[in-house]
Formats: C-alpha cells, sequence, structure tokens
C-alpha cells in the first residue's frame, strides 16, 4: 500500500488511513510549506487533465467528483464511497458539467491509488465565509505524481511533517496498568 506520493511541482501528498490525501504544497528544494485539510482524491489521467484545462477553469462549470452506481452518474466526495465504488466493481472520476444546460461535458474516469504519471484529483467540502452555516466545494487537480511512497518514515524523510500523521492517524490506547 502506497503511504504518499510527490508530484511534479513538489508538493508532498499523506494518504490517511481513511484515503484522504494531506497536500503539502511546496516548491522543490523548500523544507516547509503550506499544508492543507485532507480531501477525497482520485487519480485522473493526463489526457483528462489536459481535458479539463481546455474547458477552463471558470464559473461556467462545475468540476466534481462523480461514480457510477447502477449506471447513473452520483454526485460524491465522500472518500468512504469513493473507496466503495472501486471495491463494488463500479467507477469514480471527475465529472464537468456545463452550468447553464446542466450536461456533463467531459472528465472520466480515475483510479483509486496513485500511479505515477497521472494527476491527483482532490475535493472537499468547507464552511462558506459568506453563507453561515453553509458549505461551499473545493477542488483541487494537482501536478502529476512523479514519486510513490511506501511507507509513512519515507514520506517524512522526505519532508512531510510527522506531527501531522500522528495527529490523524488512531493509534490503539495503552491496556490499563491496573485493571
Amino acid at each position: 500500500m502506497t503511504a504518499g506520493f510527490q508530484t511534479q511541482s513538489g508538493s508532498l501528498y499523506w494518504i490517511d488511513p481513511r484515503g484522504r490525501t494531506h497536500r503539502l504544497k511546496k516548491s522543490k528544494g523548500e523544507r516547509c510549506g503550506e499544508l492543507h485539510e485532507p480531501h477525497a482524491c482520485i487519480f485522473i489521467s493526463s489526457k483528462i487533465h489536459d481535458e479539463a484545462h481546455s474547458i477552463g477553469f471558470t464559473s461556467l462549470y462545475r468540476f466534481y467528483m462523480a461514480r457510477l452506481e447502477k449506471g447513473l452518474l452520483v454526485d460524491c466526495s465522500d472518500p468512504e464511497q469513493i473507496k466503495a465504488a472501486f471495491t463494488n466493481g463500479e467507477r469514480a472520476g471527475l465529472a464537468i458539467m456545463d452550468r447553464a444546460s446542466r450536461v456533463i461535458i467531459g472528465g472520466g474516469p480515475g483510479v483509486q491509488t496513485p500511479v505515477i504519471g497521472h494527476h491527483p484529483f482532490e475535493q472537499s467540502y468547507v464552511p462558506d465565509p459568506e453563507k453561515p452555516g453553509h458549505n461551499m466545494r473545493l477542488y483541487h487537480i494537482g501536478s502529476p505524481v512523479t514519486r510513490l511512497y511506501n511507507t509513512n518514515a519515507d514520506l517524512v524523510a522526505a519532508g512531510f511533517p510527522v506531527g501531522h500523521i500522528l495527529r490523524h492517524t488512531q493509534l490503539p490506547r495503552p491496556a490499563p496498568l491496573n485493571p
């Protein structure tokens, strides 16, 4: 199992036990960087990445994570549902919808685990600062994966903060000394 990966831009990603990615955005050669909150993630081919860029990231289009459920396209950004889709032999990927016509105009299937050359497509919900009580969807399409890390130790040696991994990893509690 892959613990994390690095992209062409130099960002490091850790994959937590729930399958979410935690991105440490940094430039190559830089030791510190900006740590982002966890996201649901799938990995898309360069062809789908290039199609998304050619369509353009404007408010005219909606980019979102979707899965096929019994032949129907279902909006999804829950890492558990994405895992379940792949486990059940269904597909998940990137959908690009024209907001005016509400028609899917692009996108395609993704894979569940990082692959050299594929791009991470991350999606999450955060509180909307302009609408209290509402969430807004954020997405990020990263640079291609250039390196895989098999263990957390390898990822930490590459510069990912060990404290962040420890905070987001549920460790078993030790048994009481005097029961």
